[in-house]
């Protein structure tokens, strides 16, 4: 399961300005103070209350959030390959869960239909246009996940 890539080896290393905000925002503010950095101005207008009512509840939920602002500096400037060919070498079943970029700009839709091309045998699932993404939504996340997991162990799906 691969959720939501945002991560693309041409494009590396990105718009770091901005994660170290997110991540100095969070540890000097909370939750407040990452939304504040994220801005306003994010996505489509008609998903801006959605995605910060969004950000606050996932925030909100982790136990170590300086953990988490450490993450937000490091995870940027990491680079889990080297070039796009590398997803080639994958070699297990693949689902790669990709969202639109109206709601989620941050995690192009281009990029997941990349994964979902160069991994070989991959497949794509991607929310409906005007629904929020998939991977907001932790039941149908989860209904995804469980399809997959059935799906490798020979079930039929529920």
């Amino acid at each position: 399961m691969l959720i939501t890539p945002a991560y693309d080896p041409d494009g590396f290393p990105g718009d770091l300005d901005r994660w170290d905000a997110l991540s100095e925002g969070l540890r000097t503010g909370g939750v407040e103070g990452f939304v504040a950095a994220y801005g306003d101005d994010q996505g489509a207008p008609q998903w801006r209350e959605t995605l910060q009512t969004v950000l606050r509840q996932r925030l909100a939920a982790h136990e170590h959030p300086e953990a988490l602002a450490d993450a937000l500096r490091a995870t940027p400037r990491s680079r889990p390959f080297a070039t796009r060919e590398d997803l080639g070498r994958i070699a297990v079943p693949t689902v790669v869960v990709a969202d639109r970029d109206e709601p989620d700009p941050g995690h192009p839709l281009a990029i997941g239909e990349l994964w979902a091309s160069r991994i070989p045998g991959a497949t794509m699932v991607v929310e409906d246009e005007g629904t929020s993404p998939i991977a907001w939504s932790g039941a149908r996340l989860s209904k995804v996940i469980a399809d997959v997991v059935s799906r490798s162990a020979g079930q039929p799906s529920a």
